[in-house]
């Protein structure tokens, strides 16, 4: 099948992006015909990218726009199925155009932004690569080392003292496109969205928390260690840390900190396998189109 993956930038190392390069790689594993588009591109490997579409695919995946654009509006002449991803609950870019033949939303939270627009959207999470994002060792007994995916200085500033009252080492990542060697060499990663989901997958215990203050208005957010008693309310707005939102204190994250537990990297392995693997989650778009 000819599909064209779409998506508004692919700058960068963004949830956005990283999904479009996980779905555009397993639809390739698959033996389909993929081309992949963007308003901006940057360093994501490997991808087929055309500048000019053809007039015509099988099936078209569109993500989120850039430059004030949605790729819906851009690929309007494009013929074929199309398929809309709701990503986030923003305004502008993130408000699913009409005209398409279904919608997707990644959670229960972009599932209503997509019915509030008058759209019904089934919900396909994020996929991850599970063959790249794996448990090179089990967790430790006590945990040893933090991996802080937090983009807001803020945010790094906390964790990495309540690391060192907790006799942790802390380390700081970000851009870094071998992410899964970070997350397989720490205990515990600390970050929002696709990156609790991917660390997740690397059998690691996870920290959903983040404060940016780039935003238009400061996302200081946080929904704690990610447990089989949160993992329901955590996964309904993405691992974004609006689940809960709590505004978490140094204090508050060496709390969650010390509630580890060896026991999560082998319960997130097995939940990431069964609810995220790109495998399945690609398989979701597909039948998408041949249900219609």
């Amino acid at each position: 099948m000819k599909i064209l993956v779409a998506n508004g930038k692919m700058v960068g190392l963004g949830g956005s992006e990283t999904h479009t390069y996980a779905l555009a790689r397993e639809l390739i594993r698959r033996g389909h015909e993929v081309s992949v588009w963007a308003h901006d591109w940057g360093n994501l490997f490997g991808l087929p990218i055309v500048d000019t579409p053809e007039a015509r695919y099988d099936l078209i995946l569109l993500g989120q726009g850039a430059k004030g654009q949605g790729c819906a509006e851009v690929l309007a002449g494009v013929r074929g199925f199309k398929v809309w991803t709701c990503h986030g609950p923003r305004e502008g870019l993130e408000l699913p155009p009409p005209g398409m033949d279904a919608y997707v939303a990644v959670s229960e939270e972009t599932r209503d932004v997509c019915q509030a627009a008058g759209v019904s959207a089934r919900i396909v999470r994020n996929g991850v690569n599970c063959d790249r994002f794996r448990p090179a060792e089990p967790l430790p007994y006590r945990p040893q080392r933090v991996l802080c995916l937090c983009r807001g200085g803020a945010a790094r500033v906390k964790v990495q003292k309540a690391c060192s009252a907790g006799g942790l080492a802390y380390q700081v990542a970000e851009g870094v496109w071998e992410i899964e060697e970070r997350m397989q060499a720490s205990d515990i990663v600390v970050g929002l969205g696709r990156a609790a989901i991917e660390a997740m997958a690397c059998g690691r215990a996870v920290m959903v928390y983040d404060e940016r203050d780039y935003y238009p208005v400061p996302m200081r957010v946080g929904d704690g260690m990610v447990t089989p008693r949160t993992i329901a309310k955590i996964r309904t707005h993405n691992f974004s840390g609006r689940a809960f939102g709590w505004s978490l204190s140094r204090h508050d994250i060496l709390e969650e900190l010390a509630s580890y537990s060896a026991g999560m990297g082998e319960w997130n392995r097995s939940y990431a396998l069964r609810h995220f693997d790109i495998r399945q989650q690609a398989a979701k778009y597909l039948a998408l189109m041949e249900a219609s």
